[in-house]
């Protein structure tokens, strides 16, 4: 059976994986952009908090259910897949952003808007890679300690957090370069709208 008799724990669990996820999107909320008094040399200032919080949303939603879900088939239990969800979200919640901010701070994504240049897909794969690898280390170790601390079993451990580790990549991928793609549309449209200004 998927649901325990008990499902306070579950439901509790839920609730604080929703409080996260809506306590990042509202901290990550700012003031519509004038694409026309936007400079490109303001878009490029450095790291944005908003964004990276924004990021760190869309990626630890996604997660989030998709941890549920396997730990839940893993466990048998979904009150189990919730809680475990619950316990290993936050090193990921912790580790992303901060992971973000380095990367952004040192390694700036180079989205040039002129002349209408298309995306880089391939530079954006490659500066993913080295990022998820940078942020993966912390992660896993962390997921796989909390997965043995829960269900005392190597198997159960190993099974789940190689199942998702797997798996985690796929949704990683996607959120970042979901968030490139929708960066360079941006500055693409700003310059754009710049050589249209009077």
């Amino acid at each position: 059976m998927l649901l325990s008799s008990d499902g306070r724990l579950c439901r509790a669990a839920m609730t604080l994986a929703w409080l996260v996820t809506t306590s990042t999107l509202a901290l990550g909320q700012t003031a519509p952009v004038d694409s026309a008094s936007t400079t490109q040399a303001e878009a490029n200032a450095g790291p944005s908090t908003s964004r990276i919080l924004l990021k760190t949303a869309t990626l630890q939603t996604a997660v989030g259910v998709t941890a549920t879900a396997i730990y839940a088939l893993g466990t048998g239990s979904l009150y189990s897949g919730a809680i475990l969800a619950a316990v290993t979200m936050p090193a990921g919640l912790l580790t992303y952003p901060v992971n973000e901010y380095l990367w952004d701070f040192f390694s700036p994504p180079q989205w040039e808007a002129k002349d209408n240049t298309e995306f880089d897909a391939t530079g954006s794969v490659v500066r993913n890679t080295w990022k998820y690898l940078t942020f993966k280390t912390g992660v896993a170790t962390l997921k796989f300690g909390a997965l043995y601390l829960y269900t005392g079993s190597g198997v159960a451990t190993m099974t789940m957090g190689t199942i998702s580790t797997l798996i985690f990549p796929v949704i990683y991928y996607a959120n970042n370069i979901g968030w490139d793609w929708y960066d360079w549309y941006s500055a693409s449209k700003m310059g754009q709208a710049g050589a249209q200004a009077p």
